[in-house]
């Protein structure tokens, strides 16, 4: 089995690529920053999410986690573009509305927010994870009955990324 996961150079797509890998799987991370993971299962891309030109071809991913994403800049184009990005250039074959599902593809799952959710924290970033909620919605209703796609929407998780919100008593 093969996922393809974006992010995977620190926090939760690092842990999602991580535990993939101890349960056997083949591992595609894509991430702007270098690998961060040594596994022989492991391939790492330095990619982009935004330039869909720059996806490498020929990957065939059983599953996908959309889990790259940013707070602060470029959050639409990071958090929401980037998800279709991938999604549409790995999990459909053909151009949208005549896209049919890959024959590979299982599971797509996106890393959303409780922000997408409640609107909470920045105007961008809450925009941005509610677009995901939609998308996975048009996703889930594309995939059926051959594969599912849902979005996990984790509230404030200590990361990096979420640092300064976790760390600001206001916030």
């Amino acid at each position: 089995m093969k996922a393809l996961i974006t992010g995977t150079s620190a926090g939760i797509g690092r842990a999602c690529a991580e535990l993939f890998l101890q349960r056997g799987w083949h591992v595609y991370g894509f991430d702007i920053a270098s690998a961060s993971i040594a596994h022989a299962e492991y391939e790492h891309f330095v990619v982009d999410v935004r330039d869909r030109a720059a996806f490498p071809a020929g990957l065939e991913p059983d599953v996908i986690v959309n889990n790259a994403g940013v707070q602060g800049a470029d959050d639409i184009a990071v958090n929401l573009q980037g998800t279709i990005n991938i999604t549409e250039a790995y999990a459909f074959v053909g151009d949208f509305p005549a896209a049919k599902p890959a024959p590979w593809i299982r599971s797509v799952v996106n890393i959303g927010s409780a922000s997408g959710q409640t609107g909470s924290e920045f105007p961008e970033y809450a925009a941005s994870k509610g677009g995901i909620l939609s998308y996975t919605k048009n996703v889930a209703n594309r995939l059926a009955p051959q594969g599912i796609c849902n979005s996990v929407d984790p509230g404030g998780v200590l990361t990096e990324l979420n640092r300064p919100v976790m760390d600001d008593a206001a916030m």
